[in-house]
């Protein structure tokens, strides 16, 4: 990211990635990274699609209403957003980012409170699940207890690299920032510090507030699993907290909801920075009167409904899916 932001600030390219790996080595490498990225973003919007329905499943399940409703919703919500341009997206981006910023630095509180005896419970977990059943979970097909330890950690690393898609958006917005030579420099050197902060901080604290053999969070493997197995709502409900998992699948949704319109975002534009240079047909690049590449965002559309997969399966089956393919993208 900091090699990214040399390049922005010195070079500030509206094709992104792919015009910088053109520029500096070669136009098939510049190719290769623009059809690279489109493919992951082309994925990663119906899989947070997926997520969204998962999430509302937490309230009602699917037997009671089809997930494609929910997929169905965003999809439109999303489109609506993405066809009045830049000014009226970085708005609307900027207030659902700053509640997360908000909603995250309240629950790395809440969890540090838990962890210290704070709770309703009263129970000061420490590093207790550290020492039982301990901080690792050993893969259950292996004997060997340190080599099972090593190969459940490497096993659940595609998921891990997923969490960290988007840290790279600022190399898209590039060609439509204001200022792009000391915004884009402002934004790439802070990211170090939200990964610290909203990633490290978050998950050392859910590890100490939540064992990885607890009851509620083994449900996550349940081909029926919700928004319930997620581990900070199994944190809030281990403490007794009473309503705050209902906020917090709200938060979570929120925070879906605006990577599904980033990710969208990205797909499109990526297009358009692909057909401007010329890697990709011209018909991509053609924008309507508020500056939207109106062809590229109904082609990113399209695959959108690549999420309606979940109708006819689980939809933590589709996420899967879809989370190995875009992971392994990157």
């Amino acid at each position: 990211m900091c090699c990214l932001g040399e390049m922005a600030s010195f070079i500030p390219m509206p094709e992104g990635f792919p015009g910088y790996a053109t520029r500096y080595c070669d136009e098939a490498l510049g190719f290769g990274v623009g059809i690279a990225y489109l493919c992951k973003y082309l994925i990663t919007t119906p899989n947070q699609m997926v997520a969204g329905s998962l999430v509302m499943q937490y309230w009602i399940s699917p037997a009671r209403v089809n997930p494609g409703v929910w997929i169905a919703i965003i999809l439109v919500v999303i489109v609506f957003i993405n066809l009045f341009g830049v000014k009226f997206f970085g708005e609307f981006e900027f207030w659902l980012s700053s509640l997360k910023v908000i909603t995250v630095l309240g629950l790395i509180i809440l969890l540090l409170c838990i962890m210290l005896g704070g709770s309703p419970t009263h129970d000061r977990i420490g590093f207790r699940y550290w020492q039982e059943p301990g901080a690792f979970a050993p893969y259950s097909k292996i004997d060997d207890k340190r080599l099972a330890k090593f190969i459940s950690f490497w096993s659940v690393m595609v998921t891990a690299v997923f969490a960290y898609l988007g840290t790279e958006l600022c190399g898209i917005t590039f060609g439509e920032a204001q200022n792009p030579r000391y915004t884009i420099k402002k934004a790439i050197r802070l990211t170090f510090y939200r990964i610290l902060v909203f990633y490290i901080c978050s998950v050392f604290l859910i590890g100490c507030c939540v064992a990885y053999n607890d009851p509620q969070l083994l449900a996550a493997k349940k081909s029926t699993a919700t928004a319930a197995a997620s581990p900070f709502v199994v944190a809030i409900k281990n403490a007794k907290i009473g309503g705050l998992p209902h906020v917090m699948n709200a938060c979570i949704l929120i925070f879906i909801f605006s990577a599904t319109n980033s990710d969208l975002y990205i797909a499109t534009r990526n297009l358009y920075g692909m057909s401007a240079n010329g890697m990709l047909p011209s018909i991509f690049s053609r924008t309507n009167k508020n500056g939207v590449p109106i062809y590229a965002l109904a082609f990113a559309s399209c695959f959108c409904l690549l999420a309606f997969m979940a109708c006819a399966s689980s939809s933590r089956k589709v996420f899967n899916y879809l989370v190995n393919v875009s992971s392994r993208l990157r």
